[in-house]
């Protein structure tokens, strides 16, 4: 039986471009983004006056900060996406 070279058998390395992210982080972007879309729009319910029972009904200010929340959201929410 012939001895065969240890370096023949070495895997090669990887380039950097094909190794796979840790999807933990993708998962965590698209949590975040979802719970920011979700949030805000509780919050613009609240601010236009349609989810009553709250001292955020019926002000404006949190219908604005609701959709900013929806606006910071959504594309949280696709980055993770991508990221899976």
């Amino acid at each position: 039986m012939a001895q065969t070279d240890s370096a023949t058998f070495r895997a090669s390395p990887i380039p950097r471009s094909r190794v796979r992210r840790s999807s933990g982080v993708g998962r965590l972007t698209l949590c975040a983004g979802l719970v920011l879309v979700a949030v805000g729009i509780v919050w613009i319910l609240q601010g236009l006056d349609l989810l009553k029972g709250s001292f955020m009904s019926g002000r404006s200010f949190w219908a604005w900060m609701g959709a900013l929340a929806v606006l910071s959201g959504l594309p949280l929410a696709a980055r993770g996406l991508r990221r899976r």
